[in-house]
């Protein structure tokens, strides 16, 4: 089922955004620093096109295929 949650994660950050089961589908990574990234995942993993927030306030588009920026 499709659900909207939010989750501590292992590493210490926070995922706030839709799940399929355990998985993360999309949503926003928030990570200690105060960074964030929010798009889309496959297998827990970023994968396609997101907008990546550095702690500073600066925004980037961002490309990821399987966890691996392009």
């Amino acid at each position: 089922m499709l659900e909207y949650k939010t989750n501590i994660l292992d590493d210490g950050c926070e995922f706030c955004g839709w799940i399929y089961g355990d998985e993360r589908v999309f949503g926003t990574k928030i990570y200690p620093n105060g960074a964030k990234f929010t798009g889309p995942y496959l297998n827990n993993l970023r994968h396609g096109t997101g907008i990546k927030q550095h702690a500073d306030g600066k925004q980037v588009l961002v490309r990821y295929i399987n966890g691996t920026r392009l």
